[in-house]
C-alpha cells in the first residue's frame, strides 16, 4: 500500500468517452519507444471511443505552452508518458486548470508513479487511466514560471545527476545513478548553505540539500520521510549532514527501518511557503531529474494545483 493510500482529498471518477485528449510522449525517456506506445495508445483510443491527440516532445518551453494552448481549447484531459522530469513540464501548463492528468510512467525513475500507487507496466497502468479511479488534487513547488512535482535538490545528488548521461540512463537505469552516487560518497564533500526557510533564517553545512514533495527515493521502498506527500500543503526540507560512507550507510540503515527521526545525519523542517537556497560553491540545482540552474534556487508552493488520476486504493491493480 502506497504512503499516499491516505490522501486527503480524492473522487472516484472515469475520464470521459467519447472525448478529446491530449498525450504528450517524451521519446527519450527511459523506456519509451515510440512506435509501440504509439499503436498501443490507438488500441486504447479505440476501445473507449477517445480522440487522442499525441505530441512528441522535442524541447521544454514548448510542452507547458502546448498544454496551456490544449487547455484553453476545451481539451478533456492530458496523458503523459514519460519520466518526472516530463509530468513537471506537462504540469507547468496545467496548473490550477481542473484538468484531469493520467502518467504512463515510463521513465527513468517514475517516483512520482511510486508515490500514487500507480504500476509501472504500461498496460496495468493504461486499466487504471481508461477504468474507474480516483482523482486527487496534487501540491507542486514553482521555480520562476515552471512547477515541479517530486524533488529539488543541491548537493550531491545534483552532482550524480549532471554527470549521468542520457545514454547511461537508457542502458542502466536506475543503476547508472546509483554507481555515480557510490563514486561521489567517496569524495566527502560538504557544502555551505544560506537557507530562508518560511522566511526564517539558517546556515547550515551538509553535502546535500533536498525538498522533497514525494517521499520515495526512487529506490525500493526507501523514502525520505513517513509523512511526506504530494498532497498535505507542505513540502519537507531534508538536510543531509553525512559525509562518510559510513554516516552515508547510517542513514541507509534508519530509512530501510523507517527510523527517520533517530537519524542523526538528517535534518527535516516543514515548508508551508517557500523555501530559498543559496549555496557558496559552484552547486547544480536538480529538479524532477533536471538541472534546472546553479548557485541558488527560490521555491514557492502550490498547494492543491493538479488533478491527477490514481488507483481507488492507492496501490497497483
Amino acid at each position: 500500500m502506497s504512503a499516499f493510500s491516505t490522501v486527503i482529498e480524492s473522487q472516484v471518477t472515469r475520464l470521459p468517452e467519447p472525448q478529446h485528449g491530449l498525450v504528450v510522449i517524451n521519446p527519450v525517456a527511459g523506456n519509451v519507444r515510440v512506435r509501440q506506445v504509439q499503436n498501443f495508445l490507438s488500441q486504447l483510443a479505440s476501445s473507449r471511443r477517445w480522440c487522442l491527440e499525441i505530441h512528441v516532445t522535442a524541447g521544454h518551453n514548448e510542452v507547458s505552452a502546448l498544454v496551456r494552448q490544449k487547455v484553453e481549447q476545451g481539451v478533456d484531459f492530458v496523458i503523459v508518458i514519460g519520466g518526472d522530469g516530463t509530468l513537471s513540464e506537462v504540469a507547468t501548463g496545467l496548473v490550477y486548470a481542473n484538468v484531469p492528468l493520467a502518467i504512463l510512467p515510463l521513465g527513468t525513475g517514475n517516483v512520482v508513479a511510486q508515490e500514487l500507487g500507480l504500476p509501472l507496466d504500461v498496460e496495468a497502468a493504461s486499466r487504471v487511466i481508461s477504468g474507474s479511479h480516483c482523482l486527487s488534487s496534487l501540491d507542486v513547488m514553482q521555480v520562476d514560471q515552471r512547477v515541479f512535482v517530486s524533488h529539488i535538490s543541491l548537493g550531491l545528488y545534483a552532482l550524480v545527476a549532471q554527470e549521468t548521461s542520457v545514454l547511461d540512463k537508457r542502458r542502466f537505469g536506475r543503476g547508472a545513478y546509483l554507481w555515480n552516487v557510490i563514486r561521489k560518497m567517496r569524495e566527502r564533500r560538504a557544502w555551505r548553505f544560506d537557507l530562508w526557510v518560511d522566511d526564517q533564517p539558517y546556515l547550515v553545512k551538509a553535502s546535500m540539500v533536498l525538498l522533497a514533495n514525494a517521499g520515495a527515493v526512487g529506490l525500493s521502498s526507501l523514502r525520505w520521510g513517513h509523512n511526506i506527500r504530494l498532497d498535505d500543503g507542505q513540502i519537507d526540507l531534508c538536510v543531509v549532514k553525512g559525509r562518510t560512507l559510513a554516516e552515508y550507510a547510517q542513514s541507509l540503515w534508519h530509512m530501510t527501518r523507517g527510523d527517520y527521526e533517530r537519524d542523526p545525519n538528517i535534518w527535516r523542517l516543514p515548508v508551508r511557503r517557500s523555501v530559498r537556497i543559496r549555496t557558496r560553491g559552484p552547486l547544480p540545482v536538480r529538479a524532477d531529474g533536471e538541472i534546472i540552474g546553479h548557485h541558488s534556487v527560490e521555491i514557492n508552493i502550490l498547494p492543491k494545483a493538479i488533478q491527477i488520476v490514481r488507483p481507488l486504493d492507492g496501490s497497483s491493480p
